[in-house]
């Protein structure tokens, strides 16, 4: 008999690769009830997306299988839910869904309103930082690594233009000037003698 989706994802998700083999990353919230998730992986649209913005033309795009096979998972804790909290939306339960290829429905199905948007946030943020980490070991491995900061703009401004975070130019500068007003003071100096 064939494997079932959830069996093919659990082999791809427990295959050899160093990222499987790192211990579940944990989002602690709060003390309250631990939430695994398995299947965290980036949506290709925005891989894609951030391809064409910092790939460059020797470097392919990442296939399907290669972002699939990046999936990773985590343990969130959600506080415990309220006396007067409503149920869960459907339409926060859908978000879930789509945020994670793997999730078991009834432990989501009894989270309430505000557990479900703590959730969906710590998810969203765990996908983001996921995305960021394999797509530098993307490129590293295909021999372009790119600066830290072309990733992260790429990711949290995707419309605007890059722009080269700010150096350390005015220390320099700084610097120099405190080194031509030392060397002054000694001609200066040696002048007087």
């Amino acid at each position: 008999m064939p494997p079932t989706p959830k069996e093919t994802l659990n082999h791809r998700f427990h295959s050899s690769s160093e990222e499987h083999n790192a211990p579940p990353r944990s989002v602690r919230l709060s003390r309250g009830i631990p939430m695994p998730v398995l299947g965290i992986s980036p949506l290709r649209p925005q891989i894609l997306a951030i391809h064409r913005r910092v790939g460059h033309d020797e470097v392919p795009i990442p296939s399907d299988l290669w972002i699939m096979s990046h999936s990773t998972q985590a343990v969130i804790s959600l506080p415990d839910r309220g006396p007067e909290e409503s149920p869960i939306r459907q339409d926060q339960l859908q978000k879930i869904q789509s945020l994670a290829a793997e999730i078991d429905a009834s432990s989501v199905s009894i989270l309430g309103e505000q557990q479900a948007e703590q959730f969906i946030a710590a998810i969203t943020k765990l996908r983001l930082e996921h995305t960021r980490r394999i797509l530098k070991k993307y490129y590293s491995t295909h021999g372009h690594p790119l600066p830290d900061w072309v990733i992260d703009q790429a990711i949290e401004h995707p419309d605007k233009p890059f722009r080269r975070p700010k150096s350390s130019a005015g220390w320099r500068l700084i610097l120099i000037l405190l080194i031509l007003v030392w060397l002054t003071a000694k001609l200066l100096e040696a002048a007087h003698r």
